[in-house]
């Protein structure tokens, strides 16, 4: 059998980071807890 989890954030602040630069983008998601995602992708 299978489990099945939702990751829940009701109540919770999430906090978006942006790096920009000419040759890069990176971002960074996060809450009061925990760094959720990171990653960096070319601007285009």
């Amino acid at each position: 059998m299978n489990k099945i989890s939702k990751l829940d954030f009701k109540d919770q602040r999430i906090y978006v980071g942006m790096d920009i630069h000419k040759k890069s983008w990176s971002i960074c998601i996060l809450t009061d807890n925990f760094e959720h995602k990171t990653f960096t992708q070319p601007p285009t």
